[in-house]
Order: structure tokens, then sequence, then C-alpha cells
């Protein structure tokens, strides 16, 4: 989840194609916008290249922090969460990541 201060915003055309990221209220980049989709994740965010939204298989997934420290890379057509785990679906199959919250990550 976004932290208090930052917000998700988009750069290109207002109502179609355009990429998002984050900036704080000062209006300072944190996150460039080069991804077609964020999400707020518990207290990280996914992030999307391609696809219509994030229901759908289309494009790559992956899971970043507030910051834009990648967590989990862009390589999942799907990300789902089971407890604190969060499973990344492909081509290739599954792959399984545990996450562990500090504080540095909220």
């Amino acid at each position: 989840m976004l932290s208090e201060n930052k917000i998700i915003y988009k750069e290109g055309d207002k109502f179609g194609d355009g990429k998002y990221g984050v900036m704080d209220f000062d209006g300072e980049i944190v996150i460039p916008a080069k991804y077609s989709h964020i999400y707020n994740y518990d207290n990280y965010l996914i992030v999307k290249i391609g696809g219509e939204s994030y229901k759908d298989d289309e494009g790559l997934q992956g899971l970043i922090t507030n910051e834009g420290k990648t967590i989990i890379p862009i390589k999942y057509n799907r990300l789902s969460k089971r407890d604190d785990i969060i499973i990344g679906k492909n081509n290739e199959g599954s792959t399984l990541y545990k996450i562990i919250y500090s504080n540095n990550d909220k």
C-alpha cells in the first residue's frame, strides 16, 4: 500500500494509453511512469507491463516496494496470494515467494 505522502500518477493520454508511476505530494518522482498498471497490494505495489487490467493474463506482473525496489521480478502473467505466500504464475509454471514484512516495507 502506498504510504500516506505518495500517489499514483499517469503520464500520457488521459483516457487511453499512458504509463503509471508514483510521486510524492511535493511532485517529486519516486517511481518513474513506465508501467501499464499499478495496484496496491498489502504493503507493496503490483506493477504490470501490458494487458488491459491486473485481472487478465496478458502482460507481465511483478511486485515492488513504495520506493521502486523489486521484490518479485516482472515476469509473471498473474500474481496471487495465499496467507503470506505470493504465487507467481506464467507459462513455465508457478513460483512461490514467501514475503517477510518489515517496518522498512511500509
